[in-house]
């Protein structure tokens, strides 16, 4: 049995981003995220601006479809 555990870093806005760049290149590609932890290195890390962050890679992953 897997099982998983926070701790460490997890830079999640940033690669959630390369993600969609990636995944845009491909004809009805789809992302799905995966995480052991909340976003606390780099882009969207920041609980201030997180919501707004977040909801425009989703827009970004819409249109890219």
């Amino acid at each position: 049995m897997i099982s998983l555990e926070c701790g460490g870093q997890t830079a999640l806005g940033p690669a959630l981003y390369a993600a969609i760049m990636m995944a845009s290149k491909v004809a009805s590609s789809e992302v799905v995220l995966f995480t052991d932890g909340s976003p606390n290195v780099g882009l969207g890390s920041s609980p201030e601006n997180a919501k707004e962050f977040y909801d425009r890679l989703a827009e970004m992953a819409s249109d890219e479809k």
